[in-house]
């Protein structure tokens, strides 16, 4: 009976072996490591390592393309465009917008090195989680060049650990991140010294950049903008392509602007400003319909309306108020914006901001004669007389010198024209204008009034200004006051400052002689001035030399002072500095400087030239310039 149970219980138990043998799972095959090679070369790293910190270095390029994340039910494509200084990056999903390159670059370049794992495991679905690899908490990374997975990324990354070997003694400990292979999830893998988890994680707003179009200023052709009332001003461009200096450099492209509608206007380059501010208009942030105020827009709404060259529209709607932040929208987007309210005065553009706001369209050659008011005192008149100008009123013997002011006065410009809702107001301030300049040119006389200047927002520090031509006023337009202040000209503004019509090249012989002391004498050998006689052993400091040449042909005074005795100012025969030129055609001139002021600069008074017997105030180093010795011009 005992053999028998022996016997029994050695066959159940050869039965349940033979039965495992035949039933058992094949074992698991050992967890592999993951590695994924960098886009950067040896040598490229090891430059990386030989910059110094105040060293600029260019980026080692990348060939990765496209960066796809996955993660809370969501995907989102980022796409790169051109490359060096021409890259960006967009989105693709889930909406179309202008990415923010650093954010996108943080992702790609972790792999810019060698990735590789340390350890791996098998684990079951229900350990997943304590590696921040379950569905639920994992983000999806997959990274694309030429249409492919770029070196295998293609990976669900979970968390972010303290690195097993820590940091240094006052070192941040470096992170580990926990991945797994999106086509394996249940090996895991412990990627060393890489926090690949928080750029993955960035929020979605933090890489959409802020800019509201994916567009360059220099693509747009065409733009509208309707106002609440309906009207609307239409600009059309022609794009023009010039080619780079280089091979390698990318071609230039200017737009020039039409003002379309309405007609009968020329256009400034506030079309090419606007062109510029609905390429770079940028929003506060983006707030979903949902999450945004029912009424956000209002009931009145500015449309803006853009085309690129190749067919591209770009629309936004503003609301009409100037609360900050203004709220717009784009059409067809879930989504809010909120633009600061510089952002929205810049694309609310009308007929008055648009249209040619140049003062004066005149060539310098064309004006004979010109009328000042000045801040004090009476009328100043200046008059053309041949080449020259002269004082017409006051009458003054000494010439007049209005020609860098005349340059201003041609291309100044006003901020904008006045609007309907303006114009009773901006008549009424030039009904009774604080001053009146004129400007004769041929037959036409150009009267431009200028009303009193405004203190409260938002015309502080500007005034209504009106152009009459041959007695028929023009729009009013709102200049700022610097502008106006340009035409408000007194006698000493425009006196001839220039002490000597001549050009360093016409100095023959130049000579300096201090009161009671030895005079330094400059002359002209092979071309150049140099110090006579020159001290043996010595030879001449050509940029001292010049610097006093130079100096006395383009000395010009800080003030004229034709009725100022001159013994006042220190210019009495024992105390001045002689200066004598003598020219290549044979003339000669004469400047005697007065002594250093205690305060204050130097006067000064010419015996030769247009100014001569007139005391003039010079800057202080344009007299010392003149009062080298030889010790200074030789070395």
């Amino acid at each position: 009976m005992k053999r028998t149970l022996i016997g029994l219980l050695v066959g159940v138990a050869a039965l349940g072996l033979v039965t495992w043998l035949v039933t058992r799972k094949p074992a698991a095959p050992a967890p592999r490591t993951w590695s994924a090679e960098g886009y950067a070369t040896k040598s490229q790293l090891e430059a990386e390592k030989q910059k110094s910190i105040l060293e600029a270095s260019e980026a080692v390029e990348y060939p990765v393309e496209r960066v796809v994340l996955e993660r809370d039910g969501e995907t989102i494509t980022l796409a790169r465009q051109g490359s060096g200084k021409e890259l960006t990056w967009s989105l693709e999903t889930p909406m179309a917008s202008p990415a923010v390159r650093y954010q996108v670059e943080q992702i790609v370049r972790l792999f810019k090195e060698e990735t590789g794992s340390v350890y791996s495991k098998h684990v079951d679905d229900s350990e997943l989680a304590r590696y921040g690899l379950d569905p639920a908490h994992r983000v999806g990374l997959k990274l694309l060049a030429d249409g492919s997975v770029w070196h295998g990324v293609d990976l669900w990354i979970g968390k972010v650990e303290t690195a097993e070997s820590q940091g240094g003694e006052g070192e941040p400990a470096p992170s580990d991140t926990w991945v797994a292979l999106r086509e394996d999830p249940n090996t895991v893998y412990r990627i060393a010294g890489k926090d690949l988890g928080t750029p993955v994680r960035a929020k979605l707003s933090e890489l959409r950049d802020k800019k509201i179009f994916d567009v360059k200023a220099d693509d747009l052709v065409h733009i509208e903008v309707a106002a609440p009332s309906g009207a609307k001003v239409v600009l059309d461009g022609e794009r023009t392509e010039t080619p780079g200096t280089k091979p390698e450099e990318p071609p230039k492209h200017t737009v020039t602007w039409t003002l379309t509608e309405p007609g009968g206007f020329s256009v400034d380059d506030t079309a090419a400003t606007l062109a510029r501010n609905i390429a770079g208009a940028r929003t506060r942030e983006f707030v979903k319909t949902a999450e945004a105020p029912t009424d956000a827009l209002g009931a009145e709404v500015w449309k803006v309306q853009a085309r690129t060259f190749d067919g591209h529209e770009l629309a936004l709607e503003i609301a009409a108020g100037d609360e900050d932040p203004v709220w717009a929208r784009v059409p067809g987007r879930d989504e809010l914006l909120q633009l600061d309210k510089f952002t929205a005065q810049n694309l609310r553009k009308t007929l008055a901001d648009v249209r040619d706001k140049t003062l004066l369209d005149l060539s310098a050659d064309a004006v004979s004669r010109i009328r000042f008011a000045p801040a004090a005192g009476g009328e100043v008149v200046v008059a053309r007389s041949g080449e020259a100008w002269r004082f017409e009123k006051p009458a003054e013997r000494l010439p007049a010198d209005p020609q860098s002011h005349l340059a201003s006065l041609l291309t100044s410009k006003a901020n904008r024209y006045a609007r309907p809702e303006e114009l009773e107001a901006a008549r009424v301030a030039l009904d009774a204008p604080e001053f009146v300049s004129e400007l004769d040119a041929g037959d036409k006389r150009y009267v431009l009034s200028f009303g009193p200047s405004m203190t409260a927002e938002p015309y502080a520090r500007q005034r209504w200004a009106r152009l009459t031509l041959d007695g028929v006023a023009g729009d009013p337009l709102l200049v700022a006051d610097f502008t106006a202040e340009k035409f408000r000209k007194g006698l000493d503004d425009l006196r001839l400052k220039k002490v000597f019509d001549i050009t360093p090249d016409s100095i023959e012989r130049l000579t300096v002689t201090p009161p009671g002391g030895e005079a330094t004498t400059l002359v002209r050998e092979g071309g150049a001035l140099v110090p006579s006689p020159l001290p043996e052993g010595k030879k001449a400091k050509a940029q001292a030399v010049t610097t006093m040449s130079t100096t006395l042909a383009t000395l010009k005074a800080k003030a004229v002072e034709p009725g100022k005795p001159p013994a006042t100012v220190g210019l009495t025969p024992d105390a001045v500095t002689t200066v004598e030129a003598t020219l290549s055609g044979g003339d000669k001139l004469v400047l005697e400087l007065g002594p250093k002021p205690e305060s204050g600069d130097p006067w000064a008074i010419a015996r030769t030239g247009a100014l001569a017997g007139v005391p003039v105030q010079l800057n202080g180093f344009q007299a010392d310039n003149l009062r080298k010795q030889v010790s200074d011009l030789v070395e």
